[in-house]
């Protein structure tokens, strides 16, 4: 076998498994089918290592030390802390492990000199260890890339630690629920025994690392920064008030549908709308920022904001109500955007419940409001805008993807809907499709279903998954596939369900 892949070119073997970077499974088999194929195998399958308990630390080592290149084929180092039992086991580990965040000393690793992406995950009632992780990232000399998901801190040093700990070579920034923790202060007389309590330090702890420097961040990320009882969000805003993040060119502010909060306060929205509107090309925001806000105050600020002179695409959350027009509406100019997106979240894994919740974002949305068309309101509006595009954002695990024929019914509802309200952009009108994380889904051709399988998504077979937290709904098999699914684009223009 071996010398059969000998004779291939070297560039069609990077090819086949470039191709295979994120298939785990087919890089693995592909490693055991000759010493060429494993050379480029190796390059993908250790491209990102996660360290989620201190166990980790000792196994790589030991892969180190029998094949010391598999550390310059790292780009991406994950360190979790507060992982669930049920997270755990799926990673295949047992209860004997130690979390990262119950051990107060973790193995230095070796230097890593290709990492450029570093992510904090799962870290929560403050127990993140700032200096151990600042020791470790002093390691990757070149990060280009931060990423804090479900992360809380005790207090604004600490955030400003692990930022400056990256140096001023960050481009991209990103926080998921990132929040400062709220202290609770408790004494022997009034706390019981048995009960948890936790007691502010004394002050807040100094760290020797640098000041923030944001001036080179080019991709800024907020999701869910905006408060949860017993946390703080301000956080961000003073973040982004004292290291004025001011050459974005890639702004996402977004929201979470499953629990309900916003990216970041609306004041802290406003100071990063302005201090990003001479430079960002790319902005992706839910005009619904606050729900505790009243939509006139929202609105004020929208119309406070200055024009938006480089932005080219502009993204925009779509709602039953109107927010997404009056923000529209509201902003001074945007001379150079091409390309605006709407996108629709159909966030349940029954297709039932995403069509009872597009009809009303469709019939709400549309007509867009006032007497002209569509087709002017925006045009006036972004005079270069040729491209107008609906993202309809569906769960991997939803039975929508396995459904061409109610796919085609809910696309031809949206056309139908804007025809019938004088849109008038159906010549810059594309629908697409994308999962949850907001990537471009693709399906088969002859039968109009995903690459994946329900299996592969950690859906079980036949019944109902047993984890509350798991969210996803578990088929006895794969859907079968209907007529209408087989159906050719021009045949059914009705959308009656």
């Amino acid at each position: 076998m071996d010398s059969n892949w000998s004779n291939v070119p070297a560039e069609l073997v990077h090819e086949i498994t470039s191709y295979n970077a994120d298939d785990m499974p087919t890089l693995r088999a592909m490693s055991l089918v000759s010493k060429t194929t494993r050379s480029f195998a190796t390059i993908h399958l250790f491209s990102m290592v996660h360290f989620s308990c201190v166990e980790d630390f000792p196994w790589w080592l030991e892969m180190l030390n029998r094949t010391p290149d598999l550390a310059s084929h790292v780009k991406k180092v994950k360190f979790s802390g507060d992982r669930s039992q049920q997270s755990m086991d799926r990673l295949g580990l047992t209860s004997s492990v130690t979390r990262l965040s119950n051990s107060s000393i973790i193995p230095v690793l070796p230097s890593l000199p290709n990492v450029t992406s570093v992510e904090l995950g799962e870290w929560n009632n403050g127990s993140i260890p700032i200096a151990m992780l600042m020791t470790q990232m002093s390691l990757c000399p070149h990060i280009r890339e931060l990423r804090l998901a479900h992360v809380d801190f005790y207090y604004y040093t600490q955030l400003v630690a692990i930022i400056g700990a990256c140096g001023g070579t960050l481009r991209s920034l990103s926080f998921e629920r990132v929040l400062l923790k709220r202290h609770h202060f408790s004494s022997d007389s009034e706390s019981d025994s048995d009960s948890e309590s936790e007691v502010e330090p004394s002050s807040p702890p100094a760290y020797d690392s640098d000041v923030p420097d944001l001036s080179a961040l080019e991709e800024l990320t907020l999701e869910e920064c905006n408060g949860y009882p017993g946390f703080d969000g301000s956080l961000i805003s003073r973040l982004i008030t004292e290291h004025q993040p001011s050459g974005v060119r890639t702004l996402t502010l977004g929201y979470s549908y499953q629990y309900q909060f916003e990216a970041c306060s609306v004041s802290a929205t406003e100071t990063l709308l302005c201090l990003c509107a001479p430079a960002v090309v790319n902005l992706s925001l839910d005009p619904d920022i606050d729900t505790e806000y009243a939509e006139e105050d929202i609105v004020d600020m929208f119309r406070r904001l200055p024009a938006f002179l480089a932005l080219e695409t502009l993204t925009i959350w779509l709602h039953p109500d109107h927010m997404a027009q009056q923000f529209i509406d509201a902003l001074k100019g945007a001379p150079k955007l091409t390309k605006l997106v709407f996108r629709v979240w159909l966030h349940s894994e029954d297709y039932d419940q995403d069509r009872q919740d597009f009809n009303q974002i469709v019939n709400n949305i549309f007509p867009w409001g006032g007497p002209d068309s569509m087709k002017t309101v925006i045009t006036r509006k972004f005079p270069l805008c040729r491209e107008v595009v609906f993202h309809l954002c569906v769960s991997r695990v939803s039975v929508t993807h396995f459904r061409r024929g109610v796919r085609r019914r809910m696309e031809r509802q949206l056309k139908e809907r804007l025809k019938k309200t004088r849109a008038d952009i159906a010549a810059y009108l594309r629908i697409e499709w994308l999962d949850e994380d907001f990537r471009p889904v693709v399906y088969r051709k002859t039968d109009g279903k995903p690459l994946w399988s329900p299996e592969r998504n950690g859906v079980k077979n036949g019944s109902e998954s047993d984890s509350e937290d798991d969210g996803k709904i578990g088929w006895e098999s794969e859907p079968d596939t209907e007529d209408s699914d087989c159906e050719s684009e021009s045949e059914g223009n009705e959308y009656d369900w």
